[in-house]
């Protein structure tokens, strides 16, 4: 309700007017990543020059959800579910064009070219027990590559939802050791999931923004890398837009 009175009611008068249509979603994470890539591949075939607002808010901070994740044994306790999740909460917007866009001259701030997102499906849970596995996170790597057609080389930092309390910091030690081996762990890794927190649907909006904003201030390309599922792994590839 508070976007569709801010998009269509609150217009600032001295903007000029567009035509504004909205998307409300609800589904799984990654879900709205397909249904973004649906929406800029419908605009590319079309060959319209429309731009895309992408949002993203979630809070797992109240009784209810908190409740809900005590009840199925996976709320974070220091002694008994030391792995479990921490609850968290963000919100990030994309704005998302066309190559033609994003080369304009008109344009003041520096743009980022995202390449298309590479996905894959772990064959179990990452909660499960057992020996961890990044097979998949490592297919994803590769996908995202060749999409970008940039060499391992070429990748100077990434950017990860993962936190470092449960398995998926192994997974992603595992997938990083195998494709990115000369990146330092410290000055070109940012692992966002151990300041946020759970932050659900808004998890690979957040990194994808924060890729945009290390490749914006080294102007070099960043491997974005979605680990928040338990099963499904999203790795794509951001660069700094030629001639910019």
């Amino acid at each position: 309700a508070w976007v569709n009175h801010l998009m269509l009611e609150s217009w600032p008068p001295e903007t000029p007017a567009i035509n504004l249509s909205l998307n409300h979603f609800q589904g799984a994470p990654e879900s709205f990543l397909l249904k973004i890539d649906q929406i800029v591949l419908s605009l590319r075939r079309e060959k319209r020059n429309d731009l895309l607002i992408a949002a993203a808010a979630e809070s797992l901070l109240d009784d209810a959800a908190i409740g809900r994740l005590s009840d199925k044994g996976r709320l974070y306790q220091t002694d008994e579910r030391p792995t479990g999740v921490m609850p968290g909460e963000a919100a990030a917007v994309l704005l998302l064009g066309g190559s033609e866009w994003a080369s304009s001259e008109q344009l003041e701030s520096p743009t980022v070219l995202i390449h298309r997102l590479s996905m894959t499906q772990r064959d179990k849970s990452i909660e499960a027990g057992g020996k961890g596995n990044c097979a998949q996170l490592v297919q994803a790597m590769q996908d995202a590559l060749a999409v970008s057609s940039l060499s391992v080389g070429d990748i100077a930092s990434m950017v990860c939802d993962a936190d470092q309390h449960t398995q998926r910091a192994t997974e992603l030690f595992g997938g990083t050791l195998d494709q990115l081996p000369d990146l330092d762990p410290v000055e070109d890794f940012r692992l966002l999931g151990r300041v946020t927190g759970s932050i659900g649907m808004s998890s690979m909006l957040v990194s994808i923004a924060a890729g945009a904003e290390m490749v914006s201030s080294t102007n070099k390309p960043c491997m974005v890398v979605g680990l928040a599922d338990l099963f499904v792994r999203v790795v794509c590839v951001l660069r700094p837009v030629a001639g910019r």
